[in-house]
């Protein structure tokens, strides 16, 4: 199905803020440890989502079962892949970490395969082999000037910053 230009905008909003995350996790790891940075920004989006749901009108069901999924959800798919992300991007830079983390989609249609939740189908891997193919030339192609450094890591100011 061919997407609306409605449906293109709302993929290129949903890019340019997903990539300027990367941007700013990069200065804020300047100032700010892995962790707490994850906590902001998995706390700020929990509280932006309830708070649209909640005008919305949406039923948010808070039972057991619920709560238990949500908390399952948020952590395999928000605070530990966020948390590496951010820690990975103490020593790599933030350009470098958005295009590893481009290649998520890649590597879930191959997971998906051996798990035997989707099928691997030729126009699947071309689209994995023409992925990887723009990943190889951005990522290692050669450079006319070196890379700039990654951010140094944040110095401990006291003894409760230390550690």
């Amino acid at each position: 199905m061919p997407l609306t230009p409605r449906a293109w905008a709302l993929l290129l909003t949903l890019a340019t803020v997903w990539a300027g995350s990367f941007f700013f996790v990069g200065i804020a790891l300047r100032e700010w440890r892995p962790l707490s940075i994850v906590l902001a920004r998995v706390g700020l989006g929990a509280a932006i989502l309830w708070l649209v749901a909640a005008v919305q009108g949406l039923p948010m069901r808070r039972d057991g079962a619920a709560l238990r999924a949500h908390l399952g959800m948020g952590l395999l798919n928000n605070a530990i892949p966020f948390s590496l992300i951010v820690w990975a991007q103490g020593a790599l830079p933030s350009g470098v970490a958005s295009v590893f983390n481009a290649t998520t989609p890649l590597f879930g249609v191959l997971v998906a395969h051996l798990a035997g939740a989707g099928r691997a189908t030729p126009a699947r891997l071309l689209g994995i082999a023409l992925g990887l193919a723009v990943i190889d030339g951005r990522l290692f192609r050669r450079r006319a000037s070196p890379p700039a450094p990654a951010i140094p890591p944040r110095r401990p100011r006291g003894p409760a910053d230390a550690g």
